[in-house]
């Protein structure tokens, strides 16, 4: 039996089956199996959104699957490009296709219940067990991922305004110089699914910064981003339901907007990972592939789909240490609301719950890139853009705390060339790593060079490795539920030690070797005072220009 009859059971659905049931009676309780592929997915997907998934600027004549399998949708709903046709694998470039996989907020711990991502990347790439999000907030994260800078050069410390968000990210000019450019320069076929900077996705944003509520970034040939067509609209920008998505192909071409609602079939991480798969298919056989695609799983409010409510007891939960505990921790964390077992065990299971679709995305994205003859010679990524406290030290479910957990990251490339890091899969590297090497890393796979210098590093060459990397944060944001709003904060972490600095003068040191969790502050230990001094000072120096907000000036 072959691989997708497997999945489906005996027999799997046609297009023709399709083609039977264009309305909403057709519905996935019929087919044998769970999963769809992701062509099949999305006609699914439109087949129940009839009438509701609509096309701004042009409403065209209801939708017919041709016997010759090319898709048209209701109402000229997005239907992938090229009538969905796949590319022979034949004529498949040299050049290494670069595709970059995101969740968003994921501690390393969850991928336990993610078996694609353990059987098909960790136990066949590279599992990078100390890798760190340098400024755990969504968008420094997502502009670090672009750019290949930290904070430090990017000048995105927050996701919104002053001192962050996508307005900002434009305004600097950053959209001009992306990594982007350079894939697209050198012939790529450029593509950009699910979430992009905090602030794009609304419409009154996209024209008052740019005076274009159209508008897409630079670079990219397909665009498949969270985007409201106008203020005046249903739906929010982004989430797990009650979403717009802006669909583009072709860089000049108009975009258009598809709404999806609160039925099964429009959960944001299927609709995505779908538009993933068509990519992928769709992309012309002599030209290789670089691909962004990044789901809103886990972020909360961790919305579960019904098809994954009832696995709640299956899922592995390993919870953290130091619930509980904020011996040494600042007042801002000590005066927190109380978490116990049960708190933490609750998030991490929604957690978990959400992640099972994302994975079932990424199995459906391993196919398309083994049909079409690409997936040998594809560096696959991946990561999440922040990691996340899991109820450690009273902290639930947040990201900017020096304390969050270090980022997932796991790469893959089956031809990569030998004595290449990647050329050794089913191991782990302990080497200190910074979210712009990713960044870094997708370059040199292409072997191309930064077009402006980048603080990122590439991890393909063993022998490199970071001495020691900066976190930082503003910490510009409000109260959340009554609790203590923490400092701006510089950090810096080495393979030994993590030394953190508040504005207000509070410092803390772990010795991480022995203290993964950061259960001991040692700063006030006397037998540390010179490593403290020496830390302090390293810290100084390279965490310039400092957050907003934060100085050194204050006593410690």
């Amino acid at each position: 039996m072959s691989r997708s009859a497997a999945k489906w059971g005996t027999r799997p659905p046609t297009r023709a089956m399709w083609a039977k049931s264009p309305d909403s009676s057709f519905s996935s309780a019929a087919l044998p199996g769970r999963r769809r592929d992701g062509l099949s997915r999305y006609i699914h997907a439109v087949s129940l959104n009839q009438g509701r998934v609509v096309r701004l600027r042009a409403w065209s004549a209801v939708a017919v699957v041709s016997a010759a399998g090319a898709l048209v949708t209701a109402t000229g709903a997005y239907a992938g490009p090229q009538a969905m046709q796949r590319p022979a694998p034949a004529n498949t470039p040299t050049l290494p296709n670069v595709v970059i996989i995101w969740t968003d907020d994921q501690a390393p711990s969850l991928t336990q219940n993610m078996k694609t991502v353990e059987a098909q990347f960790m136990a066949k790439g590279v599992t990078f067990t100390n890798a760190h999000s340098t400024t755990p907030t969504c968008c420094p994260s997502r502009a670090s991922l672009l750019t290949g800078g930290l904070s430090q050069t990017t000048g995105i410390w927050s996701n919104w305004l002053p001192d962050g968000g996508w307005g900002l990210f434009h305004d600097l000019g950053w959209e001009d110089r992306t990594i982007v450019q350079q894939f697209d320069a050198a012939g790529y076929h450029t593509a950009y699914v699910g979430k992009y900077l905090n602030g794009y996705g609304l419409a009154a944003t996209r024209t008052s910064v740019t005076g274009d509520r159209d508008y897409v970034p630079p670079g990219w040939d397909s665009w498949h981003a969270f985007a409201k067509p106008s203020p005046g609209v249903d739906g929010r920008h982004q989430g797990y339901y009650d979403y717009w998505l802006m669909d583009r192909e072709g860089q000049g071409e108009e975009p258009t907007y598809s709404y999806f609602g609160t039925s099964s079939a429009d959960y944001s991480t299927d609709v995505l990972s779908a538009r993933a798969v068509e990519v992928v298919e769709t992309t012309p056989s002599d030209k290789p592939l670089f691909m962004i695609s990044t789901v809103f799983a886990p972020h909360k409010p961790y919305t579960v789909p019904l098809r994954h409510s009832n696995t709640w007891n299956r899922v592995k939960v390993t919870l953290p240490e130091g619930i509980g505990d904020t011996t040494g921790k600042p007042s801002w964390v000590q005066d927190r609301q109380k978490i116990g077992p049960a708190d933490a065990k609750y998030l991490i299971k929604q957690q978990s719950l959400t992640l099972l679709s994302a994975d079932e995305g990424i199995a459906d994205l391993l196919d398309a890139l083994e049909a079409t003859g690409r997936l040998s010679n594809t560096l696959i990524v991946f990561a999440s853009d922040n990691g996340l406290t899991l109820g450690q030290f009273n902290l639930l479910g947040a990201k900017n705390f020096p304390y969050a957990s270090p980022i997932p990251l796991v790469m893959r490339w089956d031809d990569a060339p030998a004595g290449s890091v990647l050329a050794q899969p089913g191991t782990s590297d302990e080497r200190l790593v910074a979210l712009p090497d990713i960044a870094a890393t997708a370059l040199d796979a292409a072997s191309l060079e930064p077009t402006s210098p980048i603080d990122g590093q590439s991890l393909l060459n063993g022998n490199k490795s970071r001495r020691s990397l900066i976190l930082s944060a503003a910490a510009n944001r409000p109260a959340d539920e009554g609790n203590a709003v923490m400092p701006p904060y510089c950090a810096r972490r080495t393979k030994s030690w993590l030394y953190v600095r508040y504005s207000t003068g509070f410092e803390e040191l772990y010795a991480v070797r022995i203290d993964p969790g950061l259960l001991v502050n040692v700063a006030d230990v006397k037998a540390r005072a010179k490593t403290v001094r020496l830390q302090r000072k390293a810290t100084q120096k390279a965490c310039s220009p400092a957050p907003p907000g934060f100085s050194w000036q204050a006593a410690g």
